[in-house]
């Protein structure tokens, strides 16, 4: 009878075992998508820096071009007082 009882309670112990074993392979499981989820926040905070860059650059080729033309405007006029200095 006490066999009987030691191994019914053997048999428990391994089932309950399994149980858990199997609960640590569904948490090892979250825990990979956590990680993944991680990654792919990381990425796109990367990305939205680069496009805060990318913004900030646009900015800075609009100023150059801003001063680019108004350089132009400056070399035509000297263009046309010099002309006009030849010519008297």
């Amino acid at each position: 009878m006490k066999r009987i009882l030691l191994f019914n309670k053997a048999k428990e112990t391994d089932r309950r075992a399994e149980a858990t074993d199997r609960k640590a392979e569904a948490t090892e499981r979250r825990v990979k998508i956590v990680d993944r989820a991680a990654e792919i926040a990381d990425r796109t905070e990367i990305v939205d820096r680069a496009g805060k860059i990318v913004d900030r650059t646009v900015e800075i080729v609009d100023k150059a071009v801003e001063i680019m033309d108004r350089a132009a405007k400056i070399m035509n006029r000297t263009i046309k007082v010099t002309r006009f200095a030849e010519a008297i």
